[in-house]
């Protein structure tokens, strides 16, 4: 399942480890903001068990 503005939370995590110095794919904060989630989303998985 896709989140609804899931792309926005993926670029805000980004954008939080570039101003940490953290990020370890820069360029992936860019690409992400150009996309604006036409292609890119961020999902939410959650598992159980039976």
């Amino acid at each position: 399942m896709s989140l609804p503005e899931g792309c926005l939370t993926y670029v805000k995590w980004k954008e939080a480890q570039d101003k940490a110095g953290k990020n370890p794919w820069p360029q992936d904060t860019a690409i992400l903001k150009r996309d604006a989630g036409e292609y890119v989303g961020f999902i939410k998985l959650v598992a159980g068990k039976n």
